[in-house]
């Protein structure tokens, strides 16, 4: 078994045995809360491991496709990845992973049964459908200002890394499981044997996804979590290109702290305990990827956030012609007009610099490396000591609404 992995073992003796080393004391509550995610994870990976390798049984022809220059979304959490992804996967040129089947059906045979018994809900007026659309909205409406989540969107395809404990959102159920805290330095790893083990079983779920959706649809796949896995995912599938969307870390990083509140407050530890380490991730995604991009050269194309929520129908065709895609298939049904969808495209999500004892000025000089970098384009936000106005506002006002 490879070292650098989480075991279930880790995960269990961090979540209820050990002594927390980050985050203090462990009460009654957390402990409960934490037992009940294990009774559900651990049952739930073995099942699909064994639906997994009978698709080696049932359907072996999917180990030979090859995904066709796949297009990974990849940027520092809170970047605009989910508002890119969600504008490209609408083209039926592309595919993408979407939220039940990363949950539920990571196997082709996961995935035609669940295809089957939504064909039948169809026929019988869609009341399975109508039931779980109710049970979304008065249990996790609450979560739409963050970050909008539904088990029929497009999703970030590292919940497919579940079974294999390798899953980054795991540290919010697990914050004392140190194995979880090096995914983000994936790329840094010392056994390529580890790395191997993660990007084959990645192939395999991607592979998988094209079996049922059709081979030769191209697949889009958003990942910030990925940022630390650039070079690998480089190695393992030499035809991708890489769009990368670039936010200021001003906006990024109060942003991910705030987001990342309610999970700890759930669970019945202190947020704050986890932010030292949020930040010291961060810093590491921006330095790697670049650091990464003259490894990827044309492969990658660097997506300013101010333009893809300003300019999106602009800014799309821009990366369609820098990586190769089909511009006009890809803003296809998009409003030319650059300020519609901008206009649409807002979140309640609040939070200001000071809640998490960060300053403009500071994180200017810390990071001031990534606004020299000309294939960031970050300079024209610099200019007169201001960045983007959302920056401007989460700076010098109580709050500033979050486009994440």
């Amino acid at each position: 078994m490879p070292d650098m992995l989480p075991t279930t073992w880790d995960l269990i003796r961090s979540g209820l045995l050990s002594t927390p080393k980050i985050t203090g004391r462990r009460g009654i509550r957390r402990w409960l809360l934490t037992a009940g995610i294990l009774f559900v994870l651990i049952p739930m990976g073995w099942f699909h491991r064994f639906c997994l390798a009978l698709d080696h049984l049932l359907f072996p022809s999917f180990k030979a496709i090859e995904p066709k220059k796949p297009l990974f979304i990849i940027g520092p959490p809170r970047s605009g990845t989910t508002y890119l992804h969600r504008l490209i996967e609408k083209n039926p040129q592309f595919t993408t992973f979407y939220f039940w089947e990363l949950l539920l059906a990571p196997a082709i045979c996961q995935k035609r049964f669940w295809l089957g018994l939504h064909a039948c809900d169809s026929r019988i007026g869609h009341p399975g459908l109508r039931c779980l659309r109710f049970i979304e909205q008065h249990c996790f409406s609450s979560m739409d200002d963050i970050h909008a989540t539904s088990l029929m969107d497009a999703e970030e395809d590292y919940f497919g890394l579940l079974p294999l404990h390798a899953c980054f959102l795991l540290i919010v159920a697990f914050p004392d499981c140190e194995k979880l805290w090096k995914l983000p330095q994936f790329d840094q790893w010392e056994s390529s044997e580890d790395r191997d083990t993660v990007m084959n079983f990645y192939r395999g779920l991607l592979q998988r996804h094209l079996h049922v959706r059709g081979h030769e649809r191209t697949l889009v796949s958003k990942n910030p979590s990925f940022c630390g896995m650039l070079a690998s995912l480089h190695d393992h599938f030499p035809t991708a290109r890489f769009a990368i969307p670039i936010r200021t870390p001003e906006e990024t990083i109060p942003s991910l702290l705030s987001s990342m509140r309610g999970g700890p407050e759930l669970l019945g530890y202190p947020a704050a305990t986890l932010e030292p380490l949020l930040k010291e991730m961060m810093h590491h995604y921006y330095q790697h990827i670049g650091n990464q991009l003259t490894l990827l050269g044309e492969q990658a194309a660097v997506v300013p956030y101010r333009d893809l929520v300003g300019k999106p129908h602009i800014a799309l065709t821009s990366l369609a012609n820098q990586l190769g895609y089909d511009a006009a298939a890809l803003t296809a049904g998009m409003e030319p007009a650059p300020s519609t969808p901008a206009k649409k495209y807002r979140s309640g999500h609040r939070y200001t610099l000071e809640q998490f004892g960060l300053n403009h000025s500071t994180l200017r000089s810390e990071y001031s490396w990534l606004y020299d970098d000309s294939r960031m384009g970050l300079q024209v936000s610099c200019e007169s000591g201001v960045t983007t106005s959302a920056i401007s506002d989460s700076s010098l006002a109580p709050g500033v609404q979050s486009s994440c």
